[in-house]
C-alpha cells in the first residue's frame, strides 16, 4: 500500500494526498504570500510543507503543465519558478516525483474540461470533502485547484493498480 499526493502546481492549485492503507485523504489549498524581495504573489512553501508534515508520501504525481506562449517573460518564469519549488518540496520529502499531463490524467479518468463538471466528478470521487465543502468557497465559487488534485491523486492510486476498498476518511 502506498501514500499517494496529487498536485495541481498552479497559484490557484491545490494538493491532495490518499493513503491508501488507511483510506484517508487530505486536501490543501495553495496560499499564496508576498515575496519579501518584490511585489509578486508566491506559493508559500512554508504553509505546504506544514500541510504535508503528517504524511509519509511515496509517490507525487504532480501536472506537467508548461507556461502560456501569450504570458509575457516575467510570468513564464514565476511559472516555472512555482512548479520547480512546488517539486522540491516533494523531493526533500523523500517521495518519488511523478509527473503527468493533464491530456493524460484526465483522459484516463474521463474528466471533462469544464472546471464546474470537473469538481462535480471530484465531489462523486470524494463524497468526505463534498460534505466538508473543501471543493467550494465561503460564497459558493468553485475551488478547484483542490478538486483536480484529488483527481490526479486517484489517477495516481489507480496508476499502481490499487483499488480502494471502502470510503476515503477525511482528516
Amino acid at each position: 500500500m502506498l501514500t499517494i499526493s496529487g498536485t495541481d502546481p498552479g497559484k490557484k492549485g491545490g494538493v491532495c494526498v490518499i493513503n491508501t492503507w488507511t483510506h484517508t485523504v487530505g486536501f490543501y489549498q495553495v496560499e499564496l504570500k508576498r515575496n519579501a524581495r518584490d511585489t509578486k504573489n508566491a506559493i508559500d512553501l512554508v504553509k505546504l510543507t506544514d500541510f504535508l508534515e503528517p504524511w509519509e508520501i511515496e509517490e507525487a504525481w504532480i501536472e506537467e503543465v508548461h507556461a502560456d506562449h501569450k504570458w509575457g517573460k516575467v510570468s513564464c518564469f514565476s511559472f516555472g519558478e512555482s512548479y520547480g519549488q512546488v517539486q522540491g518540496v516533494f523531493a526533500g520529502r523523500g517521495a518519488d516525483i511523478r509527473t503527468v499531463r493533464p491530456q493524460v490524467w484526465k483522459g484516463e479518468l474521463h474528466v471533462p474540461a469544464d472546471k464546474h463538471l470537473a469538481v462535480k466528478m471530484a465531489e462523486r470521487f470524494f463524497p468526505c470533502a463534498r460534505e466538508a465543502g473543501i471543493f467550494h468557497g465561503p460564497r459558493g465559487g468553485l475551488i478547484d485547484g483542490p478538486a483536480e488534485a484529488g483527481l490526479i491523486a486517484l489517477y495516481g492510486v489507480l496508476h499502481n493498480g490499487i483499488k480502494l476498498t471502502k470510503p476515503l476518511t477525511l482528516v
